[in-house]
């Protein structure tokens, strides 16, 4: 992405109450969608496990990987 395209994409996410984050992962989702024509799509992403701070010292990976399953949809916006 250009430049300017980059922080209009930030600013979607942004305006609708979204992270940077979570406009990468519904464009990957739509993506996905747009290539395979599937209705049900999973996208793994690893989350922090270190739910306690009293394990932030401990030397260790601490990454569990989530599943989020996403049912795209033509019709619906980014809005919705």
């Amino acid at each position: 992405l250009e430049k300017e395209e980059a922080v209009q994409f930030k600013a979607l996410g942004s305006a609708n109450g979204g992270t940077l984050y979570m406009n990468i992962l519904a464009a990957l989702d739509t993506l996905f969608y747009k290539y395979t024509g599937q209705r049900d799509i999973i996208i793994g992403t690893g989350i922090a496990g270190r739910p306690h701070a009293d394990l932030q010292g401990i030397i260790g990976m601490f990454v569990n990987t989530l599943a989020m399953r996403n049912y795209p949809q033509e019709e619906k916006t980014y809005e919705s």
